[in-house]
């Protein structure tokens, strides 16, 4: 159910169960907004059916091994991915060709994507890249989310303790070089709507080994998304297994 803010978040799975052929979607989304996504989905694909499952899906080899990864970008989160608009395909289909790898008995997989609303101050830090790169300002690797208002009161902080005074910005500091192409990019990131995301895989078969192949063929589908001279997906494996 929804109504607060922890709980306004929706979720897509793919998943390929253990013992079976059939890759299957999954949303949830909060109760007062089932009907609305029912309404969505149908006015997209009219043919298509809208059920409300308890019993999901079971992806795991309780005889064999099980591993996941959770995904995050490898730059600086202000840099777009390719998006839809830059395909001349579905990406979505070579995912699940990813999936149609797996064998019906023993091995299942599962991609889950978990999207809550940004916060206010999440939108602001955004917005305060932008500015910085349009002055000229070089970008970091990955984003480290203080705020202005961090950075200014711990250098505030360190002026009133230990009597530091505050550096003058170097005289050149106007002519720093901007990077118009850098500068469109943060741009094209910040016009869209901004949200947390939590994107994970998890893989299950009879062995390491095997897990691990199911999970890297996975990976390898993530790919398409790379964009040059900006950002791409990085997969990091879970090592507390209790996690997955």
């Amino acid at each position: 159910s929804g109504g607060t803010y922890e709980r306004n978040f929706y979720s897509l799975e793919i998943a390929l169960s253990n013992d079976s052929d059939q890759v299957v979607f999954y949303v949830a989304v909060p109760t007062i907004k089932a009907d609305l996504f029912e309404k969505q989905v149908l006015a997209l694909y009219p043919d298509a059916k809208v059920n409300e499952v308890i019993d999901d899906y079971n992806i795991f080899n309780d005889h064999g091994v099980s591993i996941g990864a959770s995904i995050s970008f490898s730059n600086n989160e202000a840099l777009p991915i390719k998006t839809f608009d830059e395909f001349d395909h579905d990406p979505i289909g070579t995912i699940i060709n990813a999936f149609s790898k797996l064998k019906t008995d023993g091995e299942g997989a599962s991609f889950q994507i978990v999207v809550s609303p940004a916060t206010e101050q999440t939108q602001k830090n955004f917005k305060s890249i932008l500015e910085q790169v349009q002055e000229g300002k070089p970008l970091k690797k990955h984003n480290e989310i203080f705020s202005d208002f961090d950075r200014t009161f711990a250098l505030r902080a360190k002026e009133l303790i230990l009597g530091v005074q505050k550096k003058e910005e170097d005289k050149d500091s106007e002519n720093k070089k901007i990077d118009n192409e850098l500068v469109e990019l943060v741009k094209n990131k910040v016009s869209k709507t901004i949200v947390n995301t939590t994107i994970r895989v998890v893989v299950s078969a009879e062995n390491e080994i095997r897990a691990k192949t199911i999970l890297t063929q996975i990976e390898a589908a993530f790919n398409q998304f790379d964009k040059i001279n900006a950002n791409s997906f990085q997969f990091k494996e879970i090592e507390q297994k209790n996690r997955i």
